[in-house]
């Protein structure tokens, strides 16, 4: 039992200097929710020569995928980019968490307005969050965030069952915490017909990461109880 305890935290230990790129965009709060699931991930770093890596393989996994689950704290590719509303979120079954600006966002391109109002993209926001999750048919995805100018520096993703279960519970959780955007309401700025509705979910969820222990979230973070 010692000699397996051991072995756990060398791994681990050996894990977090791997993950180190992620670690270091991500709170000390929810640090440890992304080490173990995530020890044999592939890690797609932001270089000076291509500051575009981590976006280029997100883009490819969601290519690959035909469903997409997931949550950010931003734009997952930067406005403005060439043929990026053509790659996101190309398929009849994707569900997103966002802040409320950038859901505004989304509903303004003419590609992502006709997949939200036929259904075939679902939207709901949230206040803050903690970090990018993606969630694809195969793979599983962690993404870091610069703080100050919000580009994308690092996107660690993998194919373990774990982390898929630790995934399928924080993103879970995360939206029983979000408020759902409907084309019916009050029209914005931009002409565009949206409103948020509460879902009537606003008590924190729990939910078991891949270790067992359960994953509690108060007040925006993540503990483990």
């Amino acid at each position: 039992m010692y000699a397996d305890e051991l072995l756990r935290l060398d791994r681990n230990l050996r894990a977090a200097e791997r993950l180190a790129p992620l670690l270091d965009c991500i709170c000390e709060t929810h640090r440890e929710f992304v080490v173990e699931p995530f020890a044999d991930a592939t890690i797609t770093e932001a270089t000076p020569n291509d500051p575009y890596r981590p976006v280029s393989r997100f883009l490819e996994l969601l290519a690959e995928s035909d469903t997409f689950r997931g949550f950010n704290t931003t734009h997952v590719v930067p406005p403005g980019t060439p043929g990026a509303e053509d790659q996101l979120f190309d398929t009849d079954d994707a569900e997103f968490i966002t802040v409320p600006s950038v859901a505004d966002h989304f509903i303004t391109g003419e590609k992502m307005a006709d997949s939200f109002e036929r259904g075939h993209l679902q939207l709901r926001t949230r206040e803050a969050l903690p970090y990018g999750l993606a969630i694809f048919d195969e793979r599983v995805g962690v993404g870091g965030y610069d703080d100050e100018t919000g580009a994308l520096r690092v996107f660690v993703d993998t194919d373990t069952d774990g982390a898929r279960r630790w995934a399928e519970g924080v993103y879970e959780m995360y939206r029983q915490a979000s408020e759902p955007v409907s084309v019916a309401g009050e029209s914005n700025d931009t002409g565009t017909t949206t409103s948020a509705q509460s879902d009537g979910a606003t008590d924190p969820d729990t939910s078991a990461d891949s270790s067992g222990w359960r994953v509690e979230e108060r007040d925006g973070r993540e503990r483990r109880v």
